[in-house]
C-alpha cells in the first residue's frame, strides 16, 4: 500500500494590518472585491490589497460577526449585537429575522448561502452563552413554500457555539464550526429540503474552528482559533472532501476569525484578531 501524501505547509502573510481586535469575516462581493468586517464597531471594509489597506462602505449600527453576499449581490450581516440577520440594499439595513416562533435568536453568529440564493445561519449568543455547559446554539435555513420563504431549523438548540457556516459548490452539504465541541459538523441533504448531520471532523486541541469556506473544487477550509497567550501562533486547516488534512496554513497568531477562497479558489484569505490583520496564503490549483 503506497503511504498517504504528506500535507502541504503553507504560510500566512498580512496584506492588511493595524484593523483592530474585531476584524472578522473576510467575503468577496458579487464583483470580486474583497471585504471584511469588525465586530467591535459594526464596520464593513473594502479591502484595497495592492495598497495595503481598508476602506469603510457601510455600518450595520451594532457588530458584525459573520457577512456574506447572495446570488443577487445583496449583502446580508449577521449581527449579534443586534440580535438579527440583516440585509444591506440601496445604503439602508433591515432587518431579516430575529426570532423564530416568537422567541428572540440567541445571537446569530455567521451566514452563507447556496447557488440558489438559499440562506442559513448559525445562531450562538455571545461566547460562553452557548458552551459546553449550555450547547443551545441553532443552525437555521430559510427555507422555500408554495407561500413563500419561511424559517426551518436545522439543528435546533444542541449545539456548543455554533460559529461559522459554508456551503459546498453543488449545494448538497453545509458545513458548521461547532467551536466549542472542536468539530465541524457535515449536513448532508438526501432528499432536498431533509438534512443529515454528523461529524465530518474531530479536532484536539486549543479552542475549536471558528470559520469555515469551500473551496470551488469541493476542500473545507476551517480557521481554528484560540485565546492569544495560549498559542503563540494559529492555523487553517484544508480538508478534502474525505476529511483528510491537504494543506495547513500557519498563521501569526491564534485568534483566526475568519476565512475566505478567491472566485478562482486560488488564493486565501484569513482575518487574525489578535494581530488586527487581513492575511493572505496561496491555494494549490
Amino acid at each position: 500500500m503506497a503511504a498517504a501524501a504528506a500535507a502541504a505547509s503553507l504560510e500566512a502573510s498580512p496584506v492588511v494590518t493595524g484593523m483592530g481586535p474585531g476584524i472578522c469575516s473576510p467575503f468577496f462581493d458579487a464583483n470580486g472585491t474583497l471585504h471584511f468586517a469588525s465586530s467591535m464597531s459594526g464596520d464593513i471594509f473594502a479591502a484595497d490589497i495592492s495598497a495595503g489597506r481598508a476602506e469603510k462602505v457601510t455600518n450595520s449600527g451594532g457588530g458584525v460577526t459573520g457577512a456574506a453576499v447572495d446570488a443577487s449581490g445583496s449583502l446580508y450581516l449577521a449581527d449579534p449585537a443586534q440580535n438579527a440577520v440583516l440585509c444591506v440594499a440601496a445604503g439602508d439595513v433591515k432587518v431579516v429575522c430575529a426570532s423564530y416562533e416568537d422567541r428572540p435568536f440567541r445571537g446569530p453568529h455567521s451566514v452563507a448561502f447556496d447557488s440558489k440564493g438559499g440562506m442559513f445561519f448559525t445562531d450562538s449568543g455571545p461566547l460562553g452563552e452557548t458552551g459546553l455547559h449550555n450547547p443551545k446554539g441553532s443552525v437555521y435555513a430559510v427555507a422555500q413554500g408554495p407561500d413563500g420563504s419561511y424559517l426551518k431549523p436545522l439543528i435546533s438548540e444542541s449545539l456548543a457555539h455554533p460559529a461559522g457556516v459554508a456551503v459546498s459548490p453543488d449545494d448538497r452539504c453545509i458545513y458548521v464550526c461547532e467551536m466549542m465541541s472542536n468539530r465541524i459538523l457535515r449536513l448532508c441533504q438526501k432528499p432536498k429540503g431533509v438534512y443529515h448531520a454528523s461529524v465530518f471532523y474531530q479536532f484536539s486541541g486549543g479552542m475549536g474552528p471558528s470559520s469555515v469556506a469551500v473551496a470551488p473544487t469541493g476542500d473545507v477550509i476551517v480557521g481554528l482559533f484560540d485565546f492569544n497567550g495560549l498559542q503563540r501562533s494559529g492555523k487553517v486547516l484544508c480538508l478534502g472532501v474525505d476529511g483528510s488534512i491537504q494543506a495547513e496554513v500557519h498563521v501569526p497568531g491564534p485568534e483566526v476569525t475568519g476565512v475566505a477562497v478567491s472566485p478562482n479558489g486560488r488564493e486565501l484569505y484569513i482575518t487574525e484578531a489578535s494581530t488586527g490583520a487581513l492575511l493572505f496564503a496561496p491555494l494549490s490549483s
